[in-house]
């Protein structure tokens, strides 16, 4: 559907995401996708740019349903399709908690719940329905869009934990997996979402997942790959889904989180990352540039079907493209 997608950082200046776009295209990536956090660029503005000098598919990868009115997500998602004549792909996330709840006041209670609310209304909204809701979270009554409708905007929600999977299995076009997995995971991954699926099986479903890449291995590439490693392991439930399938022993996370941890105890990065060790590196990074191609097969033979590479360490984005070029 997307071929091999290049993972955008929106927390990178624009002119080099639209630079590292452009290239990506000649070399025959087929999907830009922007990479949204808390405070980073504006995702929408991002993909505005690179949707108006390329003709690469484009997508979030992802954006939270919170910060933002369902309504006003979805109005964003058509807008950006419209502009790309039908090359956009909602990517939805729940955001991370203590950023929501203690920085910016914003309700967390049921995340499963609410997305499942916005998941209804911007898909309403985008169909071309009228949307009224009166919901747990959402009360929304008699919104229309007021442009022509273009065509049905696939929606994809980020999913790590069983719950999450599972839902993204039953209300969205597709998943995306965040950093750090290994193949392992993601074909573990899948069996939750098809618990979800079994009557319509994997048809016009997505499977997007974040994939870091290392071609030149510089021992600046290491250090900036253990920190980056260890950062995401210290948040609470994703670290710990995705750890299991590293193959590492469960006390080494444990020290980890002594160092380093989400969000009251991010003190020691340095020390977290040296525990950081080539093995665990290695499983969730595609190291050097030779067996690039080898590695990435053992993604899609998991399940992956749209695979985001992301150039990990400086300097990498040029040799991650080359790697994985098509012509």
């Amino acid at each position: 559907m997307y071929g091999i997608g290049i993972g955008l950082d929106c927390k990178r200046p624009l002119p080099e995401l639209l630079t590292l776009a452009k290239k990506a295209e000649t070399k025959g990536f087929e999907s830009g996708w922007a990479i949204h956090y808390h405070y980073y660029r504006d995702p929408f503005v991002v993909l505005a740019a690179i949707g108006s000098k390329t003709s690469l598919a484009l997508g979030t990868a992802v954006t939270n349903v919170h910060e933002r009115h369902p309504v006003a997500l979805a109005m964003s998602a058509a807008s950006l399709d419209e502009l790309s004549r039908g090359r956009m792909t909602l990517g939805l996330g729940r955001g991370v908690e203590f950023i929501l709840r203690q920085q910016l006041g914003i309700p967390y209670d049921d995340p499963a719940g609410y997305m499942r609310e916005a998941v209804e209304v911007i898909r309403t909204y985008l169909s071309g329905g009228t949307v009224t809701l009166d919901g747990r979270f959402l009360k929304v009554r008699g919104v229309r869009r007021d442009f022509p409708q273009t065509r049905r905007v696939p929606i994809f929600l980020a999913a790590v934990g069983r719950r999450a999977l599972q839902l993204a299995g039953e209300i969205g076009d597709g998943v995306v997996l965040n950093y750090c997995t290994t193949p392992g995971y993601a074909a573990r991954a899948l069996v939750e979402v098809r618990k979800k699926r079994l009557r319509s099986g994997l048809r016009g479903f997505g499977v997007a997942s974040l994939i870091w890449a290392m071609p030149n291995v510089t021992d600046e590439a290491l250090s900036q790959g253990r920190r980056t490693v260890a950062d995401l392991l210290s948040f609470p439930g994703l670290g710990d889904s995705l750890f299991e399938f590293t193959g590492e022993r469960p006390e080494l996370l444990e020290s980890i989180r002594q160092r380093y941890f989400v969000p009251e105890g991010r003190v020691d990065l340095e020390g977290a990352a040296e525990l950081i060790g080539d093995r665990l590196l290695k499983s969730v990074v595609i190291m050097g540039g030779r067996r690039a191609r080898s590695r990435l097969r053992e993604y899609t033979e998991a399940g992956v079907t749209l695979p985001i590479l992301v150039p990990m360490g400086e300097g990498q984005e040029d040799a991650t493209l080359e790697s994985f070029a098509s012509r």
